[in-house]
């Protein structure tokens, strides 16, 4: 009897461990990786190109602040609709902190394509390149490690999201007040 609760409490030590990490390093197995460092223009403003699909992304989420080295403070959640909003807002007021940032004048939601695009299959926690998107998936676990699309499923009113910890693409509600995720936004520059 002893032996048996030993080993159970081994396990779950060991899994609790295992927990733990995954929550404080990015996990990576033995794989080619599909979004190498090499493949992204890393620029100090606080955007980064994508050689690759030649599109530049805010490397920080919508809310969180470039503070020169990473990404601080906490991602916006919202629902879809003032998500898309907020991007309105982004590219018109003058006045909100992120106008023209990095010196891009139209921000937009990226599709579920490009989102795909950046993921990095062979990491999890979070399954981005941590070099081109420092920090932003330090809490990659549930709605603020999940980010909005611009991609309808036709069939129904909802949109497509992509899990920021495992890469994970899953259709969400638009109208359901219960989904509030971040933004990471994109642009044609």
């Amino acid at each position: 009897m002893n032996k048996i609760l030993t080993a159970a409490l081994l396990v779950a030590s060991a899994c609790s461990s295992h927990v733990q990490a995954a929550t404080e390093a990015q996990v990576c197995i033995q794989a080619p990786r599909t979004a190498p460092d090499g493949r992204f223009d890393v620029n100090q403003n606080g955007t980064v190109k994508d050689l690759k699909t030649d599109l530049t992304w805010m490397r920080c989420l919508v809310g969180m602040k470039w503070d020169g080295t990473s990404c601080i403070n906490e991602p916006l959640l919202q629902t879809w609709q003032p998500a898309l909003q907020t991007v309105k807002n982004i590219n018109t007021n003058t006045k909100h902190y992120l106008y023209q940032f990095g010196g891009v004048k139209e921000w937009r939601l990226p599709n579920i394509k490009e989102l795909q695009s950046i993921q990095e299959s062979a990491c999890y926690q979070p399954a981005l390149n941590e070099y081109a998107f420092p920090n932003i998936g330090k809490d990659a676990e549930g709605n603020t490690g999940t980010v909005w699309s611009s991609t309808p499923a036709h069939w129904s009113k909802e949109v497509f999201t992509l899990s920021i910890a495992d890469g994970t693409v899953v259709r969400h509600g638009i109208s359901n007040s219960n989904w509030e995720f971040a933004t990471l936004l994109v642009a044609n520059q």
